[in-house]
């Protein structure tokens, strides 16, 4: 895994192979031999040389054999090229990970939908919404706007998790710093979703007749293919029933931290994936949905999801002062442009397994080998950090600086909601948050470096030190294990083994 980060932050081809079994086999042997006089004692000449030499030989051979499997079928680069699913999302968050390093990892761009104050009701919300587009990036500020363009009635604005442009990643990071204080979580849902229209309970017992033990028979199996296929025949009326199916989704909400309306689908806990009212075929006729109604935050096959969200003015405020912040240097007039909109709709696009390895590698890149760009900054070498231990509804007031001093301890946040808590208790005094590396590669390597390789003359390693690693064995423990989880054995392609032997 680290060689491969390796050759993706020199933009080199990667090679993906496994280590699927290891055996190991020794033997020794050994030989002795001793030379002595025959004969009579006057057979020799006086003087010679004695022939009592004593002569040891011996052997000892071994080697281990490797089989290497190459990883270079179409069901592997399948599963490492579609993106994450949300089911792992949510299990990292379950698990306990920092879900700033999780975002970072998992979400590639943000497209948030602007629109203006006066803007018509719906503007924004639909799915052939005429909006401006718009990339995020250091030519434009993030909003390839001016102020003698004339502002449109709604843009759609790309954030880009770039780390190759600090204008970029500062912006992507403000808008997930302002999620995260609004309480951005995941949650599953179980559903049940009910297969074809109901049928009378007279066709679930054969009828009596010469056909009854064929009808038996035929009803048995059934049964079983329906249990099989975790289908389950439910009373739907008094006299129907009804084939039905416990199915599981999942979804991005929001946790209860007073800034979403109590009433509102995107908290976590209120939404439950159609109703029981609604067949499989009646549901997929309703494809086309509105941001409205993907306010459920579902993830589609092409991993990306959506949701409206209204921000209060204080939380509006606060972003475009964090997104003037990452843009002043660039182009001072683009985020002003944002003080007469306002934010309608969030769109985020999961990253595949491939993308978060390549990440990893711009990571390192940026670290180790910073390209010259249009701006100063961009070409200094710079350490990705993220804020970690946040308290709930709070958001740090700047970025994270990206110096190379490792972990580093801030005591100022903001809250850009109101601080009361639903019981009505009081979150208390602002704490304090740390912001932490999260992927760490150094060049020419420390000898009591944990895990090292070698690649085209070089020896890299990872940081040591908790201060100085930050995230970073974490992170690859996760991109390992996503990595196999896009792995089986039948994925597996014939091997060959190699024989390293030492004589």
């Amino acid at each position: 895994m680290l060689l491969n980060i390796v050759r993706a932050s020199l933009r080199r081809p990667m090679q993906f192979t496994g280590l699927q079994s290891i055996t190991g086999s020794a033997s020794i042997s050994g030989n002795g031999s001793l030379s002595f006089p025959f004969g009579p004692p006057g057979h020799r000449p006086p003087k010679s040389l004695s022939p009592d030499v004593l002569g040891l030989g011996g052997t000892v051979s071994g080697g281990p054999s490797f089989i290497v499997p190459v990883l270079d079928t179409q069901e592997f680069y399948e599963g490492i090229l579609n993106p994450i699913s949300l089911q792992v999302f949510d299990y990292y968050l379950e698990q306990g990970f920092p879900p700033e390093v999780l975002f970072d990892l998992f979400v590639s761009k943000v497209v948030v939908t602007w629109v203006r104050e006066n803007a018509p009701p719906g503007t924004g919300t639909g799915p052939d919404a005429n909006c401006a587009k718009s990339t995020s990036n250091a030519n434009n500020g993030g909003l390839g706007l001016t102020e003698g363009s004339g502002a449109p009635l709604c843009i759609d604005v790309t954030y880009l998790n770039s780390v190759a442009n600090d204008s970029d990643f500062d912006q992507f990071q403000a808008i997930v710093d302002l999620l995260f204080a609004e309480g951005l979580s995941t949650e599953h849902v179980e559903n049940v979703a009910r297969y074809g229209a109901p049928f009378a309970a007279k066709h679930l017992q054969p009828t009596d007749g010469p056909d009854n033990g064929r009808q038996a028979a035929e009803l048995i199996q059934a049964y079983a293919a329906a249990a099989q296929a975790g289908l389950k025949v439910t009373k739907s009326g008094e006299l129907d029933y009804q084939l039905e199916k416990n199915t599981t989704s999942y979804r991005f909400c929001f946790r209860d931290f007073g800034a979403i309306p109590r009433n509102s689908p995107l908290l976590c806990g209120r939404s439950k994936k159609g109703n029981e009212g609604e067949t499989v075929q009646q549901r997929r006729g309703a494809t086309a949905q509105t941001p409205a109604q993907t306010t459920q935050g579902e993830v589609n096959a092409g991993g990306s999801t959506g949701f409206n969200l209204s921000l209060s003015e204080e939380a509006q405020q606060t972003l475009i002062k964090r997104l003037q912040q990452a843009t002043a240097r660039i182009s001072p007039k683009a985020v002003p442009l944002l003080a007469n909109m306002r934010v309608r709709s969030f769109q985020l696009q999961l990253r595949s397994t491939e993308g978060i390895i390549y990440y990893l590698g711009e990571l390192t890149r940026r670290h180790l080998y910073p390209e010259p760009g249009k701006f100063p900054d961009e070409s200094r070498p710079r350490i990705i950090k993220v804020p970690t231990q946040v308290p709930d509804g709070a958001m740090p007031p700047v970025p994270c600086d990206g110096d190379n001093s490792g972990r580093t301890h801030h005591a100022e946040l903001i809250y850009p909601n109101d601080r009361a808590d639903p019981t009505g208790a009081s979150r208390g005094p602002a704490s304090s948050y740390f912001c932490d590396d999260i992927f760490v590669v150094d060049r020419g390597g420390d000898a009591n470096a944990f895990i090292t390789v070698s690649y085209d003359g070089s020896t890299y390693g990872l940081a040591q030190g908790a201060e100085r690693a930050g995230r970073t064995y974490q992170v690859l423990e996760l991109a390992k294990q996503i990595l196999a989880v896009n792995t089986s054995a039948k994925q597996l392609p014939a091997t060959s083994v190699v024989v390293i032997s030492q004589p």
